[in-house]
């Protein structure tokens, strides 16, 4: 049995040092103290994070006309393919498919799915309101709500040129009827582009879905998924939401902050005060991470501080899809004058662009959350499928950790767990304890034996620093 004495911490804080505030409870099954004995650091996810604005951005869609027509293509082919699957099979096969049409993964498709190629190409070629659609779009720049507005007009249309090349293989069909024949054909052919048109016809739309379609459909029975038959009706969402998920890839953060005497810091992040504030060495966190075997090197960055979100581009991000082709985007066209062609031809410029905006949305947050002064460590994920929880779960060197506060309220067997366990671990980290300054009203650090001297919370050195600590 060995034995280490105690050192109370008699020095201020350290210089060269971030701060990381942790709850009590992390998980149902996982407190501070076991994450500080594995020595654990976790990468949680944008949307994992207290702030709903993190990692957002402003899409929009800025094309050309030949790209405008793959883009309906794509939503032709995507809404073909999750008609014939939506009608048996599980959600799994249902999201390969979706995945498979749009170009998020690289899976071949069955021969029943290759034949919505042959349709969707006789649509484009034959359809003259498509194609007036198309020169419509042109150059103009669309935002999400925009876009997605100008297709809800459309989706319900083009589900009847879908379904009525599907009936000419299954005129029998009850689904493809159903779809076919409730199309609200007026609001379409008056339909034209102006700022106040689209949103009116888009609601005339959602009425006719949500009432005479799924009324029609629940009277005849028919066998359809309902989550994937939801999907079809508002298909314009789940297409262009999905496309802007796909195009920026996972993105994980572990936050940390320049200071430990922010009070809001310790209510929003260390559970009101309860929790504790690790002190880390800046100067070699990043190289004395140990990286999880199947995960990325992650990089240290300060946050930037910015009044508005930052506008991107969606078109120009297409070489982040999983099989991106340009081929397929642009066809064999070669030295066009497309900007949109030259750009991707340009693979310095492309790829330049989509560094950009990964750096910006790791790196900045909005100006209403500077107080915290955050510098936080990112790890950029491969692909826009979420990694698993223990793909992101780090480890690090006990000599990084230099030190622990104990919060307002930090439980005192909390202490004397954690002072334990450190000191068994054999961790040169000290440790203090915040304090609420009444005359300045601030939360101020103070070293433990200062506390101990003075009266406060002395049962924990009554316990450890009077005597020898057996292990």
């Amino acid at each position: 049995m060995s034995k280490l004495h105690l050192v109370v911490n008699e020095d201020p804080l350290p210089k060269n040092v971030l701060f990381r505030f942790r709850p009590l409870k992390i998980t149902t099954k996982k407190d501070v103290v076991r994450e500080l004995k594995n020595r654990e650091i976790f990468f949680a996810s944008l949307d994992e994070n207290n702030d709903p604005t993190e990692g957002m951005f402003s899409p929009y869609w800025q094309g050309t006309p030949l790209v405008w027509r793959y883009t309906i293509r794509k939503y032709l082919y995507t809404l073909g393919t999750m008609l014939i699957v939506g009608m048996a099979g599980p959600t799994e096969k249902i999201e390969k498919a979706f995945q498979y049409a749009f170009g998020f993964s690289i899976l071949r498709p069955k021969k029943k799915l290759r034949v919505m190629d042959r349709y969707v190409d006789r649509i484009l070629n034959t359809n003259q309101i498509i194609k007036n659609l198309i020169q419509t779009l042109g150059t103009n720049r669309y935002s999400y709500q925009e876009i997605v507005e100008i297709f809800a007009v459309h989706n319900m249309y083009f589900l009847q040129l879908i379904t009525q090349e599907l009936l000419k293989k299954d005129p029998n069909n009850l689904l493809f009827k159903s779809c076919h024949d409730l199309y609200p054909e007026k609001y379409v052919l008056s339909f034209k582009l102006s700022p106040s048109e689209p949103k009116i016809a888009s609601n005339k739309i959602q009425q006719a879905k949500e009432f005479s379609i799924l009324k029609s459909l629940s009277e005849q029975k028919i066998p359809f998924r309902g989550k994937t038959f939801k999907r079809i009706l508002y298909f314009e969402k789940y297409f262009f939401s999905s496309w802007v998920f796909a195009s920026i890839p996972r993105k994980y953060v572990c936050c940390f902050c320049q200071t430990p005497g922010d009070a809001s810091l310790w209510g929003y992040y260390a559970e009101k005060h309860k929790g504790i504030c690790l002190i880390f060495d800046s100067d070699t966190i990043t190289s004395k991470i140990i990286k999880n075997s199947k995960g990325r090197t992650p990089t240290l960055n300060p946050i930037k501080y910015v009044s508005r979100t930052k506008d991107i581009n969606i078109f120009k991000c297409l070489r982040n899809l999983t099989s991106f082709r340009p081929n397929e985007w642009f066809g064999n066209v070669r030295d066009s004058k497309d900007p949109l062609i030259s750009f991707y031809q340009d693979h310095l410029k492309s790829s330049s662009y989509i560094k950009e905006i990964e750096t910006h949305i790791l790196t900045h947050k909005l100006n209403l959350w500077a107080h915290e002064r955050e510098t936080r460590m990112t790890m950029l994920s491969i692909n826009t499928l979420p990694l698993p929880i223990d793909r992101r779960l780090y480890h690090y060197h006990s000599s990084l950790l230099k030190g622990i506060i104990f919060g307002i309220k930090t439980p005192l067997d909390y202490k004397i767990k954690i002072i334990k366990l450190l000191l068994k671990q054999q961790h040169q980290c000290k440790f203090y304890q915040a304090q609420f300054e009444s005359k300045k009203s601030k939360i101020k650090i103070v070293p433990l034996l200062k506390i101990a001297n003075r009266g406060y919370d002395y049962n924990l050195f009554k316990d450890l620093s009077q005597q020898m600590v057996d292990f």
